[in-house]
């Protein structure tokens, strides 16, 4: 509530930086006023520069849905602190996790709930409040013996909402503003700030009587006997309401049981002259809100009515001219009473003359209202003060001089979020709130040296200089880190963006998850993805959203496997196989990668999101993370990959799943070869993938090829906690040598499951365009291994039996073979030690993304694990000598899949030197439960009394029984593994 004052003596135009005492003078209250006033707009505009018009360093005021079962509509908000106009807020989080919703804010009792909201901009708005012992009474000084001594300033901040047909901030503003203006307000986005736009002016009546000398007073002033501050605020549509003393006596009332117009005073008034008076008006207020000691405080506007009697000293009443009631609604519906209502005195209300002056009683003040189109916002307020010593003079005098804007209510507002509904479901179409960080935290993240920048749309011409901008902060930086933060847009990147060995140590992140990177036109070369990185060490891509559209290869390259496709058709044509459908099939592919990563160390990537396509219409090869060659340290961190919308199940002609991926590595094969009769030459390299010490996990995959495809020749990787939802397989591992053809001549009892791998057709085209396609057009040397060998046309690939010929079998048993010799001269020239350790832990697949092939009605599913590295003739020999044992661990995973009858596994594990799978839940979704939930088959081959090296315990088996060795010397039944497990057979 208004404060008793003297004067209001604060005027920004003069610039004064401080209140200066001296020596033997009184000091009045408005000189303290004033100092506070300076000093508070000086930090107000200082928190300005530094933050701007609105930012929060810790995620505060997010809006949120909460769980089912509270009220419909309702609105989570998330604690923390906001800076909005240079002021600093704080919504303190309560005890024990409860949630602060919309419904129970603690700065408002009755929030007005929607009842049908299609879109909502949700706002923080404060109001600079008084609050005096009237309302709080730990204010009064109880060793003066409980007077009523200074008043206190307080923000009252308040989440509201705003009915909008836009879905994004900037839109949903401007119509906000649309409706303020309606409301008489001005909105300044520099500063957040909401204004009146109303104006008043103070002067004195002149009743044209000349002033007589003989009379000290002069005529047509101030007519009272007392100094006075005189408030004057709109009240009502087209009435202001005035009164004395800044309107500032307030009471706590109660209304009589027995007569609903008739209120209570909890105090008497100070002296007689105060004494409300007939006729003279008053303002019912109802409680606000509590204070955190639980003492009510007054709401800012309330309903004014001339009083039907004066007082009544006897009870302390007054007589109202309509009843009054303490009851209120919740937003729950239910209702409550206010132990006690507020009542405030003013003088009288005057029906708004726009632009004519009108008296203020017998005071001999008048003022003049203006507002263009006549706009009085509610509650807008005016005080100015005036003297008998000085009857002709308002303080302060620029009241006299101009219209002058309303003191208050001081108004800031802050958008949150735009929302919309489906139902009573919400959904945040996009957050509002700009974030940064605290110095503490930048000093702790950036030193030594290096730079850290942040660049807008602008700064970067919508996009298309960013490549430019990135490019000389390196430059500047001298090798030393630099990290480039994006503020929330759509970057539009004309061609990829280009890191090379020049670009270690950069770090390319999002201020927030609004920062969007996608093609200028996808039909433009992006063959190399939207971010490209060719020997980039230490790169780190955080919380950016990326959204590559498809490209037609054969548009921008003409190399597959460093040959040229008449080279392929050519190979494919002498092995008598259908050449125009390979032919077609290189004609439509096109590509969509986002990252594309070579030769790459400590490569990180951690919050981002892969927008992926659904397309298909479009021989797609898509993925999220390519990798290429060696590269260590890799890390993939709680990202998302997916489309915005899954469609559960695709109807193809074919068995042919989408060949999207989440992240793929492989090698890179580039070859030459001569063909003649049934024989030819080849002559090539290979960049060997390695993948040593890399962690995938946390990530979310959701309608897609598979999650994972990773192929490499040695390494320790871990693959922990990721979800996949809706795609055709899941985590697909395997060793260089697997899949190769190197060791295809190899036959074993196991051979038929290496078949029915090798006939995938998601691996055969994942592993085909992988190896095949062209390195980064900026990776200057690869370092190749080569090789030369010769070759029989026919040699036999292993196939499944049973299984159909697709256009895969046609386009890879060519490349295989290609491939085959390349690996067998390679590895004969260059022996390695290979040694993986795979762990697979705490991930849950569900490898349920369906396609149905018209012609046969069949429905395929892949893997939801597989793990497999080449079964060799024995250990230490052939091939490759000195090949170690690997070490692969399946714990605590679940898989789901649904393949065709006797289809493949949920889970294959082949040829692996140590395994352990543990505490897992497997199961097959096939018709009767009949498709197999676990292969695994170690190394060999073993003597029969050799124990296998593997251990299957503690599972669920939910489906066709395992396919697992035999442990020997053991009595049964602990001489199968199924014994260690639960097994429920469908």
């Amino acid at each position: 509530m208004p404060s008793d004052r003297t004067r209001l003596s604060y005027d920004a135009r003069q610039q004064y930086r401080a209140v200066v005492e001296q020596q033997g003078r009184a000091m009045v209250e408005a000189d303290w006023n004033e100092a506070f006033q300076i000093t508070g707009e000086e930090q107000r505009k200082e928190a300005l520069d530094f933050v701007g018009p609105a930012g929060t360093p810790d995620n505060g005021y997010e809006i949120g849905f909460p769980p089912a079962g509270g009220l419909n509509f309702d609105l989570n908000i998330r604690p923390g602190t906001m800076y909005v106009g240079g002021l600093r807020v704080e919504l303190p989080p309560r005890p024990a996790g409860e949630l602060i919703l919309y419904s129970n804010q603690p700065d408002w009792f009755t929030p007005i709930m929607p009842t049908d909201p299609n879109r909502e901009l949700i706002f923080l708005a404060l109001l600079e409040q008084e609050i005096g012992a009237v309302e709080d009474d730990a204010l009064k000084d109880v060793a003066l013996g409980g007077v009523d001594t200074a008043q206190r300033l307080r923000i009252v901040q308040r989440v509201q909402r705003m009915p909008t047909d836009a879905a994004t901030c900037d839109a949903a503003i401007v119509q906000a503003q649309t409706e303020w203006a309606a409301l008489g307000l001005e909105f300044d986005p520099a500063t957040l700030r909401l204004t009146p736009v109303a104006r008043l002016q103070a002067g004195f009546v002149d009743d044209g009587t000349p002033p007589d000398l003989c009379e000290p007073t002069a005529q047509g002033g101030y007519l009272e006997a007392d100094n006075q501050l005189i408030r004057v605020q709109i009240s009502a549509a087209g009435e202001f309401t005035w009164g004395y003393d800044n309107a500032a006596f307030l009471y706590r009332i109660t209304v009589d049981p027995d007569d609903a117009t008739l209120v209570h005073l909890g105090a008497p008034p100070v002296d007689e002259f105060h004494a409300p008076r007939l006729a003279q008006v008053v303002e019912i207020l109802r409680p606000d809100f509590a204070l955190s000691n639980g003492q009510l405080v007054a709401e800012p506007r309330g309903t004014f009515m001339p009083l039907a009697a004066a007082y009544n000293p006897d009870g302390q009443s007054l007589t109202l001219p309509s009843p009054v009631s303490m009851d209120f609604t919740l937003p729950d519906g239910s209702t409550q009473t206010y132990p006690y209502l507020f009542l405030r005195v003013w003088e009288e209300t005057v029906a708004i003359t726009p632009g004519t002056a009108q008296a203020l009683g017998s005071t001999g003040v008048q003022v003049t209202l203006t507002a263009p189109g006549n706009r009085f916002t509610l509650g807008a307020a005016w005080a100015f003060a005036v003297r008998p010593s000085t009857p002709v003079e308002v303080y302060p005098p620029r009241y006299a001089g101009a219209p002058q804007p309303p003191e208050g209510p001081r108004v800031w507002v802050c958008p949150l979020a735009v929302i919309g509904w489906a139902g009573t479901t919400g959904q945040v179409l996009e957050d509002c709130r700009e974030h940064f960080d605290n110095l503490v935290e930048l000093t702790k993240r950036k030193t030594g040296c290096g730079c850290c920048v942040t660049l807008s749309l602008e700064d970067v011409d919508g996009g298309a200089r960013l490549q430019e901008v990135i490019d000389a902060l390196i430059a500047q930086a001298q090798g030393a880190p630099v990290t480039v933060s994006l503020r929330p847009g759509i970057y539009k990147l004309p061609e990829t963006l280009r890191l090379g060995p020049a670009h270690r140590l950069l770090t390319l992140e999002g201020c927030d998850r609004r920062v969007l990177l996608e093609p200028v036109n996808p039909e433009d070369n992006f063959i190399d993805g939207l971010i490209g990185l060719a020997e980039s060490h230490e790169v780190t891509l955080r919380r950016l959203m990326l959204r590559p559209g498809p490209t037609r290869f054969f548009s921008h390259t003409n190399l597959l496997a460093g040959m040229e496709p008449d080279r392929l058709l050519e190979l494919v044509s002498v092995m008598g196989e259908n050449k125009d459908a390979f032919e077609q099939y290189l004609n439509e592919l096109a590509v969509s990668i986002a990252v594309r990563a070579a030769e790459c160390e400590m490569l990180r990537v951690e919050d981002c999101t892969f927008v992926m396509q659904q397309t298909p219409e479009l021989r797609l090869f898509q993925v999220g993370i390519f990798l290429s060659g060696d590269c260590p340290q890799f890390t993939a961190l709680n990202n998302h990959f997916g489309p915005f919308q899954v469609t559960p199940e695709i109807e193809e002609p074919t068995e042919t799943p989408p060949v999207s991926f989440g992240i793929l590595h492989t090698g890179t094969v580039v070859a030459t070869l001569e063909i003649g009769g049934e024989a030819g030459t080849i002559e090539g390299g290979i960049i060997l993938p390695e993948l040593d010490r890399a962690l995938i996990a946390g990530n979310f995959f959701q309608g897609i090829g598979a999650a994972v495809l990773v192929q490499t020749q040695n390494g320790q990787v871990r693959i922990e906690d990721n979800l996949v939802r809706q795609c055709f397989a899941g985590v697909l591992w395997l060793s260089v040598e697997a899949f190769s053809g190197v060791v295809s001549q190899v036959q074993t009892p196991w051979s038929f499951w290496a078949g029915q791998s090798a006939g995938d057709p998601l691996l055969d085209l994942g592993l085909f365009l992988g190896r095949a396609y062209p390195l980064p057009a900026h990776f200057e040397t690869p370092p190749l291994q080569s090789g030369s060998a010769g070759f029989n046309l026919f040699m036999p690939i292993p196939k499944a039996p049973g299984l159909p010929g697709t256009l895969m079998a046609i386009t890879l048993r060519a490349f295989f073979m290609l491939e085959a010799v390349v690996f067998n001269a390679i590895f004969q020239a260059f022996p390695r030690q290979l040694v993986y350790d795979i762990l697979l832990a705490e991930n849950d697949v569900e490898a349920l993304r369906r396609v149905v092939n018209r012609e046969t009605e069949r429905v395929a599913s892949g893997y939801a694990y597989l793990l497999w590295e080449e079964q060799l003739p024995e250990v230490g020999a052939g091939v490759f000598p000195g090949r170690m044992p690997s070490s692969v661990i399946l714990s605590a995973n679940r898989g789901v899949n649904r393949t065709h009858d006797d289809g493949i596994p949920t889970a294959l594990v082949l040829f692996a030197g140590y395994c352990s799978i543990t505490g897992g839940h497997l199961r097959n979704r096939t018709v009767e439960q009949s498709g197999p939930t676990l292969v695994a088959l170690p190394t060999g081959p073993f003597s029969p009394d050799m124990e296998p090296p593997i251990s299957v315990t503690g599972n669920v088996f939910h489906g066709q029984r395992p396919f697992l060795p035999a442990r020997v010397n053991v009595p049964p039944p602990m001489d199968d593994w199924v014994f260690f497990n639960a097994w429920l057979p469908g």
